[in-house]
């Protein structure tokens, strides 16, 4: 139609099922990053509505099918030289926002409000402990 564009402007994805992660090495090739939705990445790794009075006790986003796929597509797309980031509850948690820095996030989507905190937290440690928390979680220590 001839109406002009920025062809230059960045094109990612969201990371959300298993099956986007599986193939996250393909996917990386044809996107500029990746963002990672760890609300529905989990629940539909391990079949848990999050939302479901009756299950929802199930969900485990620590799960470990759901550590290894974030690994592997934090990996790959570090592997392809794009970006990626994590958004959902996991970034909001300490034990998630450790876990998350210790395989290579560097950037987290989180309420403002828990800036200061998540930020506090992380300079008590080096990113060779934050290494071998997410090392021992993945199973790879």
């Amino acid at each position: 139609e001839n109406i002009p564009f920025n062809p230059q402007v960045p094109i990612g994805i969201m990371i959300e099922t298993a099956a986007a992660a599986m193939i996250a090495d393909c996917l990386a090739k044809v996107s500029d990053f990746f963002s990672i939705g760890t609300n529905d990445l989990t629940q539909y790794t391990i079949g848990v509505d999050r939302e479901n009075s009756s299950v929802a006790q199930l969900y485990d986003e620590f799960h470990l099918a759901v550590l290894r796929l974030l690994n592997k597509t934090i990996t790959d797309a570090k592997n392809a030289g794009i970006p990626v980031s994590v958004c959902g509850e996991m970034a909001s948690r300490k034990d998630g926002v450790m876990l998350l820095a210790g395989l290579g996030i560097r950037t987290l989507s989180m309420s403002p409000k828990l800036i200061s905190s998540t930020k506090a937290l992380l300079s008590q440690y080096t990113i060779a402990e934050l290494d071998a928390y997410a090392a021992k979680a993945v199973g790879e220590e």
